[in-house]
């Protein structure tokens, strides 16, 4: 996947060899990404934008406690992720981004 402005996400499934633009509904800047797998990806973003797709095609705008810019995330599978903020807290999900927790 590749991440962009204005909400901008483009997958390939040939290694780069072709690029498809994926619709997010969000107009936030993506700024990070994690795939876990060939078909589950994390987007995260300003304004505490974080997406995930499973089926590697449909994008899922997840609720997330505060309007911070986000600036990384890491996620082990479509349930588990930490997402970072620019100033440095981290957070968890442990449900696919249903509930959140500070993670020290």
């Amino acid at each position: 996947w590749r991440l962009g402005p204005g909400g901008r996400i483009w997958r390939s499934t040939d290694a780069g060899s072709t690029w498809h633009w994926q619709p997010s509904d969000v107009l936030a800047d993506l700024v990070a990404g994690s795939a876990p797998s060939a078909t589950t990806c994390w987007a995260v973003g300003s304004r505490g934008v974080v997406l995930l797709t499973v089926d590697g095609q449909r994008w899922t705008l997840l609720p997330f406690p505060l309007s911070v810019d986000l600036a990384a995330v890491k996620a082990s599978d479509s349930r588990i992720a930490t997402v970072t903020t620019r100033d440095g807290r981290r957070f968890e999900t442990l449900d696919a981004g249903l509930s959140w927790s500070p993670k020290q």
